[in-house]
């Protein structure tokens, strides 16, 4: 692994690990602070394929569409899982 390779790498778990504090920090909920952090990049990541000016490929889209499917939904499908639950009593208790 190169020089470039291992440094991207560090700063993707750097920001990956900052989850815990801001969560610890920040009055809201767990799911609420993924979701935000979730939106932020998106909106860069638009961004940057925005300023690059490179087209995204239908045909890679198409190619991996099913994992891209089953992938969102199982996110979506955890902070669905996060955000609502049922305590002992049966209470519905929204965490958002």
């Amino acid at each position: 692994m190169n020089k470039r390779a291992k440094l991207t790498m560090a700063s993707a778990m750097t920001i990956f690990g900052t989850v815990g504090i801001f969560r610890r920090y920040i009055p809201l909920s767990s799911s609420l602070v993924s979701f935000v952090r979730g939106l932020i990049g998106t909106l860069i990541l638009i961004l940057f394929v925005l300023l690059s000016k490179k087209k995204l490929s239908k045909e890679a889209v198409k190619s991996n569409l099913i994992k891209l499917l089953v992938s969102g939904a199982l996110i979506g499908r955890a902070d669905v899982h996060d955000a609502v639950r049922v305590d002992i009593e049966g209470d519905l208790d929204l965490r958002f």
